[in-house]
């Protein structure tokens, strides 16, 4: 097993997840043999809308399961809510539920890894897609991922109404402006109903958290109480091997959804010369959505998009030397994050991206990677890199010093302050 697989199953058995059989356990639940039908995690675990080898696009959270009773999960809580108390002056652990989107990707950033790594001595949390029925005789906190359905909105209503529950409503993008270059999430995102479904349950909130000050802008007219925390690694990734660099070919990588599309044709022109150039050393890799439009097949390395975020980061380090990550100049990116080159930095890879605000930010111009202004700079970067070991090794290790100031293990308090 690997570290990477290693450090998901611990991250699986603080959240009460078996990766394996999809057993949903509270760890303030006792275990089951099997997982209660009622709680049941989808296996629809769609990275990317329109990847054709994965499920259609995650809408929100489902809906609450309503059976008499929950064996062996929430019902079992050995505590008396009989007098309730704003989580913040609690003097027992805060109960947090993630009610997710997803189960990786945004849902792994922005609430499986920040609820794993909150005190386990001040916290008792649970994810699922899925929201118990009785939740306010359980829960202090609620979490919920890009509520918008009608039925789950509904829900969300009820629970933002709920005065011992503080509802949490967790935003990674600008959902209003999604562009029609992403089909699939562009027929639900420009729905009229889920466009007002969005700003109602925004607007109803107790708190939103994004991970960009460019969304918090987009969210203040609607809701004040925003508060802004950046994506952030598992401390584990950093303690993970990393190949040595100096073998031939070097591999150029990009991982994503074919939601990028837009953002491929940024660098696509550059990156199909640099490949196909006649004294090339360099080979181009996708994790997820491919492109391969234009480079020679035995050039090409493509890997499925990875459900479990263990493998994936096993493919990223074991596949790439350079990360690319180019965006397209549009609302929709101007309020995205930076994870993509995080990814890359925490597994030592140097970054060539679109000089835009998520990468602006993170990427330090010639000292951990380069940032593209021009359409002739993807060339000449790239050529940079392949070409130069020494300025590859150089870069990725100062990538890898700056990762270690962006694990959620030394920032989780910020997310203490938001959840208490």
């Amino acid at each position: 097993m690997t570290g990477a697989n290693l450090a998901f199953d611990l991250l699986c058995e603080r959240l009460g997840v078996d990766r394996d059989a999809l057993e949903f356990r509270p760890d303030w639940a006792r275990a089951q043999s099997a997982r209660p039908a009622n709680l049941a995690i989808s296996t629809r675990l769609a990275p990317g809308w329109g990847n054709p080898t994965t499920a259609p696009p995650s809408e929100g959270p489902h809906p609450v399961s309503v059976p008499p009773r929950l064996p062996g999960s929430l019902a079992d809580l050995a505590v008396d809510l009989s007098s309730r108390r704003p989580a913040a002056t609690l003097a027992r652990p805060v109960r947090v539920f993630g009610w997710v989107s997803d189960f990786q990707g945004c849902g792994y950033y922005r609430i499986a890894l920040p609820l794993s790594a909150l005190p386990a001595d001040r916290f008792r949390t649970a994810v699922d897609n899925t929201l118990p029925m009785d939740f306010w005789n359980h829960l202090d906190v609620v979490v919920g991922q890009r509520v918008c359905k009608p039925g789950t909105s509904g829900l969300w209503q009820q629970i933002c109404r709920h005065s011992d529950v503080k509802a949490v409503f967790e935003l990674d993008d600008d959902l209003w402006n999604v562009d029609p270059s992403s089909p699939a999430a562009y027929a639900l995102y420009s729905q009229p109903e889920i466009r007002d479904n969005l700003t109602r349950n925004v607007a109803a909130a107790d708190l939103v958290t994004v991970s960009t000050e460019q969304l918090a802008e987009r969210i203040r007219p609607i809701n004040p109480n925003v508060v802004v925390i950046p994506n952030y690694v598992n401390a584990e990734l950093l303690t993970l091997p990393r190949p040595e660099q100096g073998h031939v070919p070097v591999t150029i990588g990009w991982a994503g959804s074919p939601t990028h599309a837009m953002d491929w044709a940024v660098a696509k022109r550059e990156i199909v010369r640099v490949i196909n150039a006649p004294d090339s050393l360099a080979r181009m890799a996708f994790i997820g959505a491919r492109f391969p439009e234009g480079m020679p097949r035995d050039q090409v390395v493509w890997v499925p998009w990875q459900m479990d975020m263990g493998r994936y980061y096993d493919h990223l380090l074991s596949t790439f030397d350079v990360g690319i990550a180019p965006l397209a100049h549009h609302p929709f990116n101007s309020c995205k994050t930076g994870i993509k080159a995080l990814e890359y930095a925490a597994a030592g890879i140097p970054t060539v991206a679109s000089a835009e605000p998520p990468y602006e930010g993170f990427v330090q111009q010639g000292v951990t990677g380069f940032l593209v202004r021009q359409p002739h700079e993807w060339g000449r970067f790239l050529r940079q890199l392949v070409n130069d070991r020494d300025m590859r090794v150089a870069m990725g290790a100062a990538a890898f010093e700056q990762a270690k100031q962006w694990t959620i293990q030394g920032n989780i308090g910020r997310w203490v302050e938001a959840l208490r």
